[in-house]
């Protein structure tokens, strides 16, 4: 297993390079550190497992199938028993790599002859890319974050609908606070929330299930334009997914989602950004020369989102036009229960249903 591992995957970070050199930013936009592609943005051991989740073969059924046509390279990543399927100890760096191969030639031709099509034959490159983007979209350090965040407020909620049941559970766990009352543990409980962790195994364990059976499919679903810039002015980060919604937009009524931003973008390269609408926005599929505003509508959304760094060619020139907004809320994030075979899993999405 390698020492570190890339947030950005290092073919993507190639297409925004030159000759192996990349510009790397941090949000304050304080500092640009020009760096080596194979250095920009890794995090020691991301990827690496202490333990293996196990989901129902269903829910990684297609990308299964198709790790089946070559059996070894299968086995080096999933241990398949009767309906249930797990990572191997480094099968998630693995799989990942898989996608991210299956994928790089689909960026290339994507931004070369405009986005791949819903039927036809070029409708197996639609599904790899879409896989891409919604993997991309939950494997980095926010979506850990967030994840953190709705189950502390799950916790929240549950210890505040049922405050004596847990103050006597607290009780009985903890000799020392027999004498205290129902609201100084409740108080403490809530104030030991804050620094509650649930590390990076539980956010790993739902990141395959999340993004090949509720995001990917919707981004196979939509509008897809490949928008075009003369100059490298296209920027990604280390989470490469922009959420952009209407400055007329009410955020808090109608907060951003991966199922409900007015466009999503995925800069291809430092020249060419794929925008994606949903299926009733009244435009064209297809490849287009790019308005500025529409350059600042990725470049704005895409650096707004990333978790620490933002990643540009060495002869762009738009670090200093960049609007850094608070990183978006990915909507109104609901922990859903579903009994697996497994066990009681919770699974945390992105959009409304």
């Amino acid at each position: 297993m390698e020492e570190k591992h890339h947030l950005t995957p290092r073919f993507l970070l190639e297409r925004f390079s030159d000759k192996g050199r990349i510009v790397m930013s941090d949000r304050s936009l304080r500092r640009h550190l020009p760096t080596s592609v194979e250095r920009a943005g890794k995090i020691g051991r991301y990827y690496e497992l202490s333990e293996t989740p196990s989901v129902p073969v269903s829910l990684l059924a297609t990308a299964i199938a198709d790790l089946d046509s070559d059996p070894r390279i299968r086995d080096a990543i999933l241990d398949i028993r009767g309906d249930v399927v797990s990572l191997r100890p480094n099968g998630l760096e693995k799989f990942i790599g898989y996608v991210e191969a299956k994928s790089a030639p689909c960026v290339s031709r994507c931004a070369k002859e405009g986005p791949p099509t819903i039927d036809g034959d070029r409708a197996q490159e639609r599904f790899w890319l879409a896989s891409l983007i919604a993997l991309q979209a939950v494997r980095g350090e926010s979506f850990r974050e967030r994840l953190n965040e709705v189950m502390r407020a799950q916790l929240r909620e549950r210890i505040s609908a049922e405050r004596h049941n847990w103050a006597q559970r607290w009780r009985q766990a903890a000799p020392e606070w027999q004498d205290r009352d129902d609201n100084e543990v409740i108080e403490y409980l809530f104030h030991s929330l804050d620094e509650l962790t649930l590390g990076k195994m539980a956010p790993l364990g739902e990141m395959l299930p999340m993004a090949f059976n509720e995001i990917g499919p919707r981004l196979f679903g939509g509008i897809w334009r490949v928008l075009a810039f003369g100059r490298p002015d296209v920027l990604t980060s280390d989470e490469g997914v922009g959420l952009w919604g209407r400055p007329d937009r009410d955020t808090h009524r109608h907060p951003l989602a991966i199922a409900t931003a007015d466009s999503i973008y995925f800069p291809l390269d430092c020249r060419h950004t794929l925008q994606m609408l949903y299926a009733n926005a009244p435009v064209d599929e297809g490849q287009f020369v790019g308005a500025d505003a529409k350059l600042r509508h990725s470049n704005n959304s895409v650096a707004s989102a990333a978790y620490r760094w933002i990643f540009s060619h060495p002869g762009s020139a738009v670090l200093s036009e960049l609007r850094i907004e608070r990183r978006p809320r990915l909507g109104r994030e609901e922990v859903v229960s579903e009994e697996w075979q497994t066990g009681g899993r919770a699974i945390i999405r992105f959009f409304r249903s």
